[in-house]
């Protein structure tokens, strides 16, 4: 899916969107020097138990956006897990930073050693990942 916005297209990660929980933690972190454009890796917690994915995520979106809503895709085309939390700002050099957590839970059938999330800043594409080890 791709519609337009003023800055550009608006590009949809790959996958299909599944059903999620996000919350603002009213808290930042604040860096000595602006990060550029880019999204910062989010932090990941990730269990399996009784054929659940159950993912815990903090995504650091920059603190002068505000952020009306975050959704998580899933990628089950490749061989390792892959989710997409997305959101929509504009792309800013930012020293300051909101935490926002994201939770989900999906059903597989076997559990992934790993699995991979990225922070998917849909205005233009652009995005930052990092790879996860499940716990049992």
């Amino acid at each position: 899916m791709s519609t337009t916005n003023t800055t550009g297209p608006i590009v949809t990660p790959p996958g299909v969107e599944i059903t999620s929980d996000f919350k603002s933690l009213n808290s930042t972190i604040q860096f000595t020097k602006p990060r550029p454009t880019e999204p910062l890796p989010p932090l990941v917690q990730a269990y399996y138990e009784n054929g659940n994915l159950e993912v815990s995520t903090v995504a650091f979106i920059d603190a002068s956006q505000k952020i009306d809503l975050i959704s998580v895709f899933y990628d089950d085309s490749l061989k390792t897990p892959t989710f997409y939390i997305t959101y929509t700002a504009p792309e800013t050099k930012a020293s300051e930073f909101m935490g926002y957590q994201v939770n989900f839970t999906i059903e597989l059938a076997n559990k992934p050693e790993v699995i991979e999330t990225f922070v998917w800043d849909e205005d233009p594409i652009n995005s930052r990942g990092t790879t996860t080890t499940v716990q049992p």
